[in-house]
This record gives structure tokens, sequence and C-alpha cells, in this order.
């Protein structure tokens, strides 16, 4: 996930350079998953034991319905802004969960 959420801010960064925005960009990610008859999933979170095993996490909260996690990145944000930004879509999202640390 956090290669997903890394790779979305870059990439509105950049279109927001080239579009020439002179104003914040504000960034909305959100986890949406479907059956194949158009119900939701229950989400479960998962973390590895060993590098080639996982198991759901019984400690994790299940929720029913995930909200979106949302952040700003001001017009010319260098790196180090663009990973806080990503570190705070990706926080946003798992603390849902009860998970704190990516």
């Amino acid at each position: 996930m956090t290669t997903a959420i890394t790779e979305a801010v870059a990439t509105a960064s950049i279109h927001a350079q080239r579009r020439g925005t002179d104003s914040a960009l504000e960034v909305t990610a959100v986890i949406v998953a479907e059956d194949s008859q158009g119900q939701p999933f229950r989400y479960v979170p998962f973390g590895f034991v060993t590098s080639q095993r996982s198991e759901p996490l019984t400690s994790a909260r299940q929720p029913q319905h995930l909200l979106p996690a949302t952040t700003e990145i001001p017009p010319g944000a260098d790196e180090v802004w663009l990973k806080e930004a990503a570190t705070e879509l990706g926080n946003g999202l798992l603390h849902q969960f009860g998970i704190t640390d990516i």
C-alpha cells in the first residue's frame, strides 16, 4: 500500500506542476473493494508472522466502511513534503484499523 500511495502523490504533484497550478492540491485516498455481486468486502487487516506467512491481525479493528484520507500538497512541494503527504494518507487509512505504524 505504501508504494501505491507514494506513486499517487508523486503523480498528482507532477500533474499539478505541468498544469502550472499555483494553489495547494488536495489528494484523497480511499480503499474500495467489492465481490463479484457488487457487495462490499469485510475489511480484515493482515500482518506478517514471518517473511513468508501472514495472518489476520486479531488485535486490529475490522471496520465495515472506510473513510477517505486526505492531505494537501502545496505548489512547488519538495521531496520531503511529498513523503510527509504520502505518510499522512497511509496513516489516515491504517488508523481506521487501529494500526498506527506503516
